[in-house]
């Protein structure tokens, strides 16, 4: 583990690798013990590779998860257990098994996915979305490509592109052309960024690029 915390955790910025297999393998843990409070904090603007898992939220944390990318990670990139609540934003995730997984949930967590982009290793067993409780997953405006299965367990949302090449270059992850249909496709939301265009980019890092003022998606 890169990052133990039981108490609030702000993470802003850094880069984690090669976290171990044992254990929960996560380069960030953030968790509490039964009967806690809920515990708050974010994760911003940093870059996570070949682990387990990104990040794992576990008993009673509500955690932001934001502007971050995540590569090679041969689990989830975010994982809610035990009844954990996370806000998962404008992120990119490349080559990962899993984008978001909730085990061990009684449905009572607060998952929120949107913004993001998620493109799968393409293994049989991969999944955009999975839900095996009772917990809701609201997501909106997130492109899926090379999952085996996009959700399970859960339902896609508005805005959901699937199969969709968002053109991002594989060594920064970042948008790398104005045709990319992650350009200015994203919904707004407290607390995000300053963009630019007539919408937020999908992703964890907002391009240079931007759809004409008299655009419409159909």
């Amino acid at each position: 583990v890169g990052v133990y915390s039981r108490a609030p955790v702000d993470v802003i910025g850094g880069s984690f690798s090669n976290q171990p297999s044992v254990g929960t393998g996560a380069a960030i843990f953030v968790g509490g013990v039964s009967n806690a409070p809920a515990l708050r904090g974010s994760v911003s603007n940093v870059f996570i590779a070949d682990g387990v898992a990104g990040v794992v939220a576990g008993r009673a944390s509500d955690l932001r998860v934001l502007r971050s990318a995540f590569a090679g990670i041969t689990g989830p990139a975010v994982r809610v257990r035990s009844n954990g609540g996370v806000v998962f934003a404008n992120n990119t995730v490349f080559g990962a098994r899993i984008g978001v997984l909730s085990v061990s949930n009684s449905g009572a967590e607060r998952i929120s996915v949107r913004n993001n982009i998620f493109i799968g290793d393409g293994i049989a067993t991969g999944r955009g979305v999975s839900n095996s409780t009772a917990a809701v997953i609201s997501n909106s405006f997130n492109l899926f490509t090379n999952f085996a299965r996009y959700f399970a367990g859960a339902t896609p949302g508005g805005g959901t592109l699937t199969n969709r090449d968002p053109l991002i270059n594989l060594t920064t992850l970042t948008i790398s052309s104005a045709s990319s249909p992650a350009v200015d496709f994203g919904t707004n939301y407290t607390g995000a960024i300053p963009f630019t265009g007539i919408g937020v980019d999908l992703g964890f890092r907002e391009s240079p690029f931007s759809l004409p003022t008299n655009f419409f998606y159909i």
